[in-house]
């Protein structure tokens, strides 16, 4: 806070009591709590990673706050790029609307989901080779393990190693950004995708289709959850 302001502050409060005969101590209080919530208001930049409710921790606010100074419609969605205007409180310690700990860590596994889900769109188109992971050129697991590591998951560029990797879950019950397993016969799994959480999933199929968005038209064996 400037000590223009506060002084500019004391003068015009002092000048208004003299004439009217009332104390300055709530209007002073006002505005200084206006000047310090302005001063405490900052502009950052989404980072692969961040979550709202990581956020919030590290800037001493409550993952409501955020979502109302940035008119948030999903918290668990916030992309990288984004600008965020975070209102940090002038005291330390954890917030009063704090998520637990365990509610935090599965904020931050949905929302680098959800993140994943989103990016990995815009590779829709591209060809598939085997053995790649750029853009460009991605195989099945390839595809899968790019996009979760622009987020700070690190997957094998294998689908058996990725379904090892993952808790296993019925299909149905797939989320968007969940993956979904192919096995043979001998229960070795040979493709992976990533499901959009609506019966639908964006995988690196074979060379004639490359990246797309497929339907269940041959229902996936399983599904597995990231975790971190």
């Amino acid at each position: 806070m400037e000590i223009s302001g506060y002084v500019q502050a004391l003068v015009q409060a002092t000048a208004g009591r003299l004439a009217s005969k009332k104390p300055v101590t709530d209007e002073l209080s006002n505005h200084f709590a206006q000047m310090m919530d302005t001063q405490n208001q900052q502009q950052l930049i989404v980072q692969a990673g961040d979550t709202v409710s990581q956020l919030a921790l590290q800037h001493h606010t409550s993952i409501a706050a955020i979502v109302q100074s940035n008119h948030l419609q999903d918290p668990n969605l916030i992309l990288v790029g984004q600008k965020l205007t975070i209102a940090s409180s002038s005291q330390g310690g954890i917030p009063e609307v704090a998520a637990s700990s365990n509610d935090a860590q599965m904020v931050s596994e949905d929302g680098v989901q959800q993140q994943a889900v989103q990016f990995v769109k815009q590779f829709l188109g591209n060809a598939y080779v085997w053995g790649s992971a750029k853009p460009g050129a991605f195989d099945c697991s390839g595809l899968v393990s790019y996009a979760y590591k622009q987020f700070g998951v690190e997957l094998p560029h294998l689908a058996q190693a990725q379904a090892d990797q993952t808790q296993h879950i019925a299909t149905k019950n797939a989320k968007a950004g969940d993956l979904l397993f192919w096995q043979n016969q001998r229960g070795h799994v040979y493709h992976v995708a990533i499901s959009l959480g609506d019966g639908h999933y964006v995988n690196a199929l074979d060379p004639a289709h490359g990246v797309q968005i497929d339907g269940m038209a041959a229902p996936a064996n399983f599904a597995g959850r990231v975790v971190r």
